[in-house]
């Protein structure tokens, strides 16, 4: 690798001498790398009115600093809050478009990682996990991993809570961290997990409310050497567990008190990393001045872990999606951004249990903390009138304060309010599926019950909505009820949302447990279907390779699944467009976004010495891009002079053939083609 430029500066950290790399230009993709690079940004927060929020112009100050300081790196990431949560969805669209051009195209050669955050999940008048997966250009759910040069890396945000990890996203993890498990692995995710850094006591805000139990999966693998997480806008570094936790500052949002802590306020940043053959190294970086934490003083914000790791500089890239809760008869699209020419295995584990909704038990406590004051929250339901008390206890879920003799509960936790849906919208379901809902209660010695479905499309707009029960008299002991879903063919996506009307109950009553399962297929064995071709019975095959290209999933089986699909030997990164990789050439077929008003498709070519990239195509789709050692040549039916193409060069262009027009503007070549085809040697 040529290291040119590359400084060597000298720390103390820990009373102990250590060097850390301080990158000024390091990499290439070559098979020569000594080690793996990358930059974290979080929390831009665009959109926010408060004092501390940084103006669009001091962000893309911030990020044209990062870029200018690290103009190398193998890795981009954003772990999450890209915008604010209380904008409009035209608002949400001018945050969009800023965020893609001014904060993450700058970094077109980067592979780029996207970890959504509470702000982007928590509302909008769609279903917020597509809207992630597709501004961030990922394949599938917004859970995913990916392999760099021998290294392993998740993105595992929170979904149907701003603190809870779904055990949909539990399943798949255990399953992905199992079938990497000889590889260094680092999570990313938007919040931190209990007891690590430093959270403020704010358990109803600031940390995962379920850290047990996605701790005793993490360390049943010792190769998981760090956990990175923004949301509490520190730059904060702790070492526990055999590990590194490490909050990834802010490029936006609040400042953190100076009574956190010695955290680096007042500095837009992020993180820069490096791991090596023997280590990882972590150095909070302060774009405000340019240089990184500990060289202003604060030298708790570098540090090294020294350990053994599976870099592998001749390693291929490998990307990995999938489900943690596959159920049968519910169909889900897929976009394919990690483009190979290898056929994609799929790995499949059949579950134990049919239950899909979170806290069935009422594990999770009520009683939590934020910004000092307590609160009562009852994770993945939506209870109301508000003035109903709730509290888990030994035996379950104790209710008071029922003066009026009736309340409600609704799973998942779904209010739709001017069109805008806050979260919970995450029970998939098509026609024909068949639920059990069972409740279990105690201290009650009669109560009417009415169950009500509701059918949404993925705008939150009403497709179905009956009641199940009415009138139903429940007692102390186990109730169950039984539905289906009709026959409604206009909607692709459907979701499914359950609410309980609880009429004449006493002041005070105790729930042991509320169950939803899916019922499944006893007819046949379980198969996994990919474009409607059936796969081997995932009883009789853990790992199975497939010539069709995954673009739609169709589970059929008793039992739900974890499904890990592997995409091999990845050769490119696209973004913000759908794509096939066929004979060395990619077909770019459509964007998977709208959120660009100056639409960008960005090509990065991963484990490859190809230096020009495509960055920017107007009225260019469908088109095809063929590469070769010395030349990218690109063709399509639309391409005319009013066309506009941007170039990012990084090595000398010996000639373009087909342009009318070629302007240079810094790093980038304004190419204005005068034919169909237009080649691009260098």
């Amino acid at each position: 690798m040529n290291r040119r430029g590359f400084i060597k500066s000298t720390i103390l950290l820990s009373s102990s001498s250590v060097f850390i790399n301080s990158c000024s230009g390091s990499s290439t993709h070559q098979s020569s790398k000594s080690f793996v690079n990358g930059f974290i940004i979080s929390d831009a927060h665009i959109g926010w009115k408060g004092s501390d929020q940084p103006t669009l112009n001091e962000q893309k100050q911030a990020i044209n600093t990062i870029r200018a300081r690290f103009p190398h790196l193998d890795l981009f990431f954003d772990t999450g809050d890209l915008h604010h949560g209380y904008l409009n969805e035209n608002e949400r669209n001018e945050a969009r478009d800023f965020w893609l051009t001014h904060l993450v195209d700058p970094f077109s050669d980067s592979f780029f990682s996207y970890v959504p955050g509470n702000h982007e999940l928590g509302k909008g008048p769609n279903d917020e996990e597509q809207t992630a997966t597709k501004i961030g250009s990922q394949n599938f759910r917004p859970y995913y991993s990916f392999d760099y040069h021998g290294i392993h890396f998740v993105s595992l945000p929170q979904l149907l809570d701003t603190i809870l990890i779904t055990q949909e996203s539990l399943n798949w993890l255990e399953h992905d961290l199992y079938l990497n498990r000889h590889k260094t692995t680092l999570i990313f995710s938007h919040n931190s997990i209990k007891g690590t850094t430093y959270d403020n006591g704010e358990t109803g805000y600031r940390v995962v409310v379920n850290s047990d139990k996605l701790l005793n999966i993490i360390n049943k693998f010792d190769n998981v050497i760090a956990w990175l997480h923004g949301h509490n806008h520190q730059y904060e570094i702790v070492e526990k567990h055999n590990r590194l936790y490490v909050s990834n500052g802010r490029i936006g949002g609040f400042s953190p008190p100076t009574s956190w802590g010695h955290f680096g306020q007042g500095h837009l940043g992020g993180i820069y990393f490096e791991i090596h053959k023997h280590g990882l190294i972590i150095r909070c970086f302060s774009a405000t001045k340019n240089k990184f934490l500990d060289e202003l003083g604060y030298l708790n914000l570098a540090k090294t872990l020294k350990t053994n790791t599976s870099f592998d500089s001749l390693a291929q890239c490998n990307y990995y999606c999938g489900h943690g809760l596959l159920t049968n008869n519910v169909k889900y699209k897929m976009q394919n951004h990690y483009l190979s020419n290898e056929k994609p295995h799929i790995s499949t584990k059949s579950l134990a249990t049919n239950i899909i909704n979170e806290n069935h038990d009422f594990e999770f406590p009520t009683e939590l903390y934020f910004a000092n004051k307590k609160i009562n929250r009852l994770i993945g339901y939506q209870v109301s009138p508000g003035s109903v008390e709730v509290k888990t206890t030994e035996n379950g879920l104790e209710l008071s304060n029922l003066k009026k003799g009736r309340f409600k509960i609704n799973i998942p936790t779904l209010k739709v309010k001017k069109g805008m849906a806050k979260r919970g919208s995450y029970y998939r379901c098509e026609s024909g599926d068949v639920f059990i809902l069972t409740l279990d209660t105690a201290e009650i010695k009669t109560a009417n019950l009415k169950v009500k479905l509701v059918i949404f499309n993925k705008e939150q707009n009403i497709l179905h909505q009956t009641v199940v029960t009415e009138g139903q008299i429940i007692k102390t002991g186990e109730f169950k009820v039984s539905f289906s879903i009709p026959q409604i063919d206009h909607a692709y996506e459907k979701y499914l949302r359950v609410s309980l009307n609880f009429d004449n109950v006493p002041e005070k009553m105790m729930l042991n447990k509320l169950v939803l399962n899916k019922q499944g297929n006893s007819k046949g064995s379980s198969h996994l279907y990919l474009d409607n071709y059936q796969l081997p019975s995932h009883e009789k095959l853990a790992a199975i390779t497939t010539d069709v290209k995954p673009k739609e999933i169709k589970y059929i089986g008793e039992k739900p699944v974890s499904t890990v699909l592997k995409f091999l030997d990845v050769k490119w990164q696209i973004r913000n467009a759908i794509s096939e990789f066929v004979d060395d050439t990619i077909h770019v077929k459509e964007w998977s976004h709208n959120y660009q008003k100056n639409k960008t498709v960005v090509l990065t070519p991963i484990g490859q010495n190809h230096q020009v990239y495509l960055n920017k195509a107007i009225d260019l789709m469908p088109f095809r891009v063929s590469y070769h050692d010395s030349l990218i040549k690109i063709q399509s039916e639309k391409v005319a002079s009013s066309t506009i193409l941007v170039f990012k060069v990084l090595t000398t262009i010996k000639k373009i053939i087909g342009a009318d027009n070629i302007q240079r503007q810094g790093h980038f070549l304004i190419v204005v083609p005068s034919s169909r085809t237009l080649e691009v040697h260098f």
